[in-house]
């Protein structure tokens, strides 16, 4: 599923199957990740939905500005 914002188009992972009788865990992956981990994680599924995930910006399905790019990396700032 996907979510327009401003000049961005964001990826929520396991939205659609969201069960409100269940708990949930959102998981927001950090540096270098995207919605892929989440199939690592194990719940109890009598309990919990599917692990929900949202890609930022430039990570996995998701589109949008980089936050930083390598010139400024380089840099230091």
């Amino acid at each position: 599923m996907y979510k327009k914002s401003n000049n961005s188009n964001y990826y929520l992972h396991n939205f659609a199957s969201i069960d409100e009788s269940k708990d949930s865990v959102l998981m927001v992956p950090g540096a270098g990740m995207d919605h892929r981990i989440v199939k690592d994680i194990k719940l109890d599924d009598k309990k919990f939905n599917q692990t929900l995930a949202i890609d930022l910006p430039h990570h996995g399905y998701s589109t949008g500005p980089k936050a930083c790019n390598n010139r400024g990396v380089r840099r230091g700032y």
